[in-house]
């Protein structure tokens, strides 16, 4: 099986029970996940101890000026294994059981596919939710909140300004025209 990364982006307090819910549907029957929690909050006390259901996980406290250095972490993050495709999340982001499976990542076998990407829930704060429908790129909107990028992909643009935008700009995408998270605005 081919190894998947998710990050979970921490960047102010958060509601641990629901990160918890969310990191816990991050399994997979097609991939081994690799789960890192980075906390880029200015108070460290987000702390998650491991997660029982999932042997592969880790957590980084981080410095609050290096949240928008993120994407040069990758690599580092990575630490030395040899991952298929990784993912960044926010940490107020709703998953649901077995989304990574219905993301259809096996798609970034094809060199020719950089990054697959879904639609998604908002959440308003009365708890009513809305599907927004994505559509191909390039997009009216280009709000992504759960996309899937091949590592060979990144790691081609490693160094430069933008790596993600300029990955989705420059090379195929795939949707996936279903919601596949909830992002609570």
């Amino acid at each position: 099986m081919k190894n998947i990364m998710v990050n979970f982006l921490i960047r102010k307090d958060v509601d641990k029970d629901k990160l918890l819910n969310s990191i816990k549907n991050c399994k997979s029957e097609k991939f081994n996940i690799k789960i890192n929690v980075c906390d880029y909050s200015l108070e460290k006390d987000n702390q998650i101890d491991k997660v029982e259901s999932l042997p592969d996980f880790s957590f980084h406290e981080l410095d609050y000026e290096d949240t928008k250095l993120h994407d040069y972490k990758i690599k580092e993050l990575a630490n030395g294994r040899d991952f298929f495709a990784f993912i960044d999340l926010e940490s107020s982001m709703e998953l649901p059981e077995g989304f990574l499976d219905e993301l259809e990542l096996e798609s970034l076998e094809d060199q020719n596919i950089s990054a697959v990407y879904s639609d998604f829930f908002s959440k308003t704060k009365t708890g009513r939710t809305v599907h927004i429908h994505q559509k191909s790129f390039p997009l009216v909107n280009n709000s992504l909140p759960l996309v899937a990028f091949s590592m060979h992909h990144y790691l081609t643009h490693e160094g430069k300004e933008n790596i993600k935008g300029l990955i989705l700009s420059n090379a195929i995408s795939k949707h996936i025209p279903k919601p596949l998270c909830t992002v609570n605005v």
